[in-house]
């Protein structure tokens, strides 16, 4: 089985990151990756390194447009 890692420099824009984390998993799957991992916060900038309130607000619902669009 063919597991592939992804990570990638991701810029302050979640569509523009969305976009390319879709376009390596295409690229995946079509190598034959049947799991495909992500670094975490893939389509954020790295927000962690500081304690910021507003970060919660990063969080997509399970109805949301990157949730959706992976499924």
């Amino acid at each position: 089985m063919k597991i592939a890692g992804i990570q990638f420099a991701c810029s302050l824009d979640k569509k523009t990151n969305t976009e390319k984390a879709l376009e390596v998993l295409d690229i995946a799957a079509k190598e034959g990756a049947k799991i495909v991992c992500f670094q975490e916060l893939f389509n954020q900038y790295w927000f962690p390194k500081d304690r910021n309130e507003h970060a919660f607000n990063l969080a997509d619902s399970l109805k949301g447009e990157v949730v959706e669009a992976f499924k």
